[in-house]
């Protein structure tokens, strides 16, 4: 991914997207590197660290979805009634 398509997939600037990129590389998070076919490129890639603190959040959210699933679908059967 390029700071371009990152600013476009979150809606934001490209000069807020490239803040935030700077902010997630000196965290640890984010590689810049060129792009081998277009040396002019740069292209964004996760760390092993990102990952893994992606995984770790998966796996809470998956958590706390199926903990309201029922209440959401309790809801969801009454506005169809």
């Amino acid at each position: 991914m390029t700071v371009g398509a990152l600013a476009e997939r979150l809606l934001i600037t490209p000069h807020s997207a490239t803040e935030l990129v700077d902010r997630l590389q000196a965290s640890g998070m984010v590689l810049r590197r060129r792009d081998a076919r277009d040396r002019r490129r740069l292209v964004l890639s996760l760390t092993t660290k990102a990952e893994a603190m992606l995984r770790s959040l998966s796996v809470v959210h998956l958590r706390e979805i199926r903990a309201t699933t029922p209440a959401l679908l309790s809801v969801l059967a009454r506005l169809t009634d």
